[in-house]
């Protein structure tokens, strides 16, 4: 494809401010990207015409940024979304090659160190559910154990509504609408669950029944999993007072917690969950 190499002199800040605002995604997404240019792609090559951004610099940013202690998944995905970038560029003729495509070349091993993911059994979720129990009180260990046994995400459980909690059924309900807790730059609200298939049925276990029925016979408020007040957890508060010092140990006035599964995150606990139901057959 011939392109006038005239159309790659523009600058890829410049390029970003007419690519960014026609990207239909959600606000978290976008705010990811916002956060990466800002921070990383246009702090490197925002100055550079789009048409002299070549692989062999591409690949000595990421490793620069690897040898600086960034995670592999975290430099990926500022690289996959220069490539998005780039790849529109080349879409609509601005220059005829994207330098950052997926190469593999004779004689170069992968340094990329795949990080190994975490998983819980049952009884180490239910030993972390105790310690976060003694960290954040009864909720906090209500809200661990049933994101381990239905495998639901954080803004599902947070935005639960005790109206979608059918007890006599035993089933809790993701709604299509309003059953997920949405953040983006200190803003939360309730919206569509991640995708259309996410709005769900979830059948509890009975002894996940009986927990539930008593936690919502002396909680006054209207959602299952909340603050003191009433009001909606946040994640990156519970995920720092709570939930990492139960999996991983700590020491606190009054509470001893003891490492249980070092590395699992909340959203290993829905992984978790998966590998069960697998083994279970």
């Amino acid at each position: 494809m011939w392109v006038d190499p005239a159309e790659g002199r523009v600058l890829l800040r410049d390029w970003v401010e007419r690519w960014l605002p026609v990207q239909d995604v959600d606000p978290r997404t976008r705010d990811n990207y916002e956060s990466y240019l800002r921070c990383h792609v246009l702090a490197r090559f925002g100055s550079r015409p789009i048409g002299e951004i070549t692989a062999l610099e591409v690949d000595a940013w990421r490793r620069a940024a690897a040898e600086a202690g960034y995670a592999p998944a975290t430099v990926s995905s500022w690289a996959k979304l220069l490539s998005m970038i780039l790849a529109d560029a080349v879409d609509e003729r601005l220059i005829a090659v994207n330098p950052v495509r997926q190469r593999h070349r004779r004689g170069r091993r992968c340094r990329t160190l795949v990080r190994e993911r975490v998983w819980a059994t049952p009884e180490q979720v239910l030993r972390i559910a105790d310690q976060a129990g003694a960290l954040g009180g009864d909720v906090a260990r209500l809200l661990v154990i049933t994101a381990a046994w239905t495998g639901c995400r954080w803004g599902e459980l947070v935005a639960l509504h005790r109206d979608n909690v059918d007890l006599e059924t035993g089933h809790l309900v993701v709604d299509p609408e309003r059953g997920l807790l949405h953040e983006c730059r200190g803003r939360r609200w309730l919206g569509p669950p991640k995708t259309p298939s996410s709005a769900r049925r979830i059948a509890l276990p009975p002894f996940l029944v009986r927990l539930l029925r008593r936690h919502l016979e002396s909680h006054p408020f209207e959602f299952v999993f909340t603050t003191s007040n009433g009001t909606w957890l946040w994640r990156s508060t519970f995920d720092r007072r709570v939930l990492r010092p139960a999996i991983d140990g700590c020491r606190r006035p009054g509470v001893r917690a003891y490492a249980v599964c070092p590395g699992l995150t909340f959203h290993g606990l829905r992984h978790s969950h998966k590998t069960w139901l697998i083994a279970g057959g």
